[in-house]
């Protein structure tokens, strides 16, 4: 799969969520364009270049599409998503011809579906959003034009923040400086509270940084007030929010759908004072997670003093929150709370999902799980090249090395290697690893089967090739009935259940308990997870339309083998199977 991001500026906060997505899904080739709205002229060619290489174009900014959807009509004919990150104009332009919209915010999507109605009630949206379960909305409404990804930020770069409070009384101001992000009212009440404000950020509208500078009193004045934490960073970018005592977000209502800095500082573990702008709406609870602020947009006509009563509100809950730590404290924990479950991982996969659905529709995915060691590359990169001639057109590949035994020297055969730099597999393909010493099938197979993005999974040694219908007809067998472990014909006439040729249901085998990795040595895997999955109601059965053949043999039982299977017989009769 081929996806082309169309990204407006480099380093800004778009960008660092385009790069999210880039970053988790090696499975997926990108390509990317930097094309900013006023750009669109200088950028053209690049772009006309560029994009028919592309199976997905996927927008990242609405102004840079409806540009260049007027100038390069043809694109048309590809899959196009775009990613709306701005509330104001979601309903402003024309979306005709876009495949797929994804927006961050239930806000935000409960606006859209006005302009494409839809059988989606408020209920569904709201359940989604708070149980980020993309899955359901995806599944429940396959075919609809309006998808809902929540942000995701990278909670290992944010870690928390253990030595809190700072020393130092300093409020957090973190984006750039625009009139709706207010951040005037916030540096006249920090400096008539005489808190330190620390601003990370550009100036992005020179003519509102002139009415800062005027309001404080000249150049000298502000500084007193204003610590300045220009192009830091991401190292830096941490170390600010750490010296954070509170960290403030101002922006009127229905301008943005972020912050990415709201999520930011409560992953690190600042205590947080907003307006329910963007993101903070679906997240922010007053008094728990964070303390709320009035929007107080600007009426001259109905509000001439929205501005003076802004910032009185932010001086009285400023200096309420700095002079109570029993109340930050409670709002370091809560705010933890909140993002804990916004990894940019699961954004990530998210969005992985959605490219897969654009391109194959209805057609499920199905996710084939190949353990391997470093003795059968050869045979992996063979199994590989037969997945890509199956007839059935969906699926990936999940190969999970087991690491302990992969020396020094080795490294994967050179047309293996080569093939997968160059884009020559047809198919995703994940690599992954057990790390761990010992025997690790049963973890292998689970490992693959957690990163999965399939709705069935089929299990496929490395010893073992589908034959072209093997995978459809796992897949056809599947979908009849979910409450089945279906195992194939390996070639060798063995019709007990064999799970190293087989395919489930994914959300059937991690609901009863996938592989037992107590079974850690050769021997009783079969038997273990049969009758485990047997008392639950999921009943095994041979399949001899599924077939696969053998390419490489399983070897001999020599005493080592023999013992480890005496040793696990053993343990399954303590355990009672």
């Amino acid at each position: 799969m081929k996806v082309l991001q169309i990204i407006d500026v480099k380093g800004w906060a778009i960008d660092s969520l385009a790069q999210s997505i880039i970053k988790h899904n090696p499975h997926i080739e990108f390509r990317v364009l930097y094309i900013p709205p006023r750009g669109v002229d200088e950028h053209l060619a690049e772009f006309k270049a560029t994009w028919e290489w592309a199976d997905i174009i996927h927008f990242q900014y609405w102004r840079t599409y409806l540009q260049i959807i007027e100038k390069v009509p043809e694109i048309k004919k590809k899959k196009l998503l775009l990613t709306h990150h701005n509330e104001k104009n979601l309903l402003s332009g024309d979306w005709q011809d876009v495949n797929t919209i994804t927006v961050p915010t239930s806000e935000a999507f409960k606006k859209m579906i006005e302009k494409y109605p839809a059988d989606y009630s408020d209920a569904d949206v709201q359940a989604v959003f708070n149980k980020f379960s993309y899955e359901q909305l995806l599944t429940k409404y396959p075919e609809g034009k309006l998808k809902l990804i929540p942000y995701g930020i990278d909670l290992k770069k944010f870690a928390w923040n253990d030595d809190y409070p700072p020393k130092e009384t300093k409020i957090g101001y973190v984006g750039r400086i625009k009139r709706w992000k207010r951040l005037k009212p916030i540096a006249l009440a920090c400096q008539e509270l005489r808190y330190k404000l620390m601003v990370m950020g550009s100036v992005d509208d020179g003519e509102y940084f002139k009415e800062i500078v005027e309001a404080m009193g000249g150049e000298e004045k502000m500084n007193d007030t204003i610590e300045w934490h220009i192009k830091v960073s991401d190292e830096e970018r941490l170390e600010v929010y750490k010296q954070m005592t509170v960290y403030v977000g101002n922006s009127w209502d229905g301008r943005e759908t972020g912050t990415l800095p709201y999520l930011e500082a409560m992953a690190v573990g600042v205590p947080v004072l907003t307006t329910p702008s963007g993101i903070a709406r679906d997240l922010a609870r007053d008094g728990e997670n964070c303390i709320l602020l009035e929007f107080n947009n600007p009426d001259p006509k109905n509000n001439p003093d929205w501005e003076k009563k802004n910032q009185q509100e932010i001086k009285v809950k400023l200096k309420q929150m700095v002079e109570d730590l029993e109340l930050r404290k409670k709002l370091r924990h809560n705010g933890w709370m909140t993002v804990k479950n916004m990894p940019e991982e699961k954004m990530a996969r998210q969005y992985s999902m959605l490219y897969n659905q654009m391109i194959f529709g209805k057609i499920a995915q199905a996710s084939v799980i190949i353990p391997a060691t470093y003795d059968r590359a050869n045979q992996v990169q063979e199994i590989l090249e037969i997945l890509q001639k199956q007839n059935y057109p969906n699926i990936e590949a999940i190969i999970v090395w087991d690491e302990h035994l992969i020396p020094s020297s080795f490294s994967l055969p050179i047309n293996f290697g080569r093939k997968w730099l160059d884009g020559e597999y047809t198919i995703p393909i994940k690599f992954l690893k057990t790390n761990k010493e010992g025997y690790n099938l049963a973890m292998a197979r689970n490992i693959g089967a957690i990163e999965a993005e399939g709705e069935i999974l089929v299990f496929c040694d490395s010893r073992l090739a589908p034959e072209p219908d093997g995978i459809a007809e796992f897949v056809k067998a599947v979908q009849k009935n979910r409450l089945k472990w279906y195992f194939g014909d390996k070639g060798g006439g063995k019709r007990s259940f064999v799970e190293n040729w087989s395919a489930i249901n994914r959300q059937i085998f991690i609901n009863a308990g996938m592989f037992n990795e107590r079974i850690d040595k050769y021997g009783g895997m079969s038997q273990e997870c049969r009758e485990r999955f047997l008392r639950q109601g999921i009943k095994n059965e041979y399949l001899e339309s599924a077939k696969a053949k053998e390419i490489k043999s399983a070897g001999k039982w020599d005493s080592r083998k023999r013992s480890d299977i005496a040793e696990m017989k053993l343990k399954l009769w303590k355990m009672g199977i």
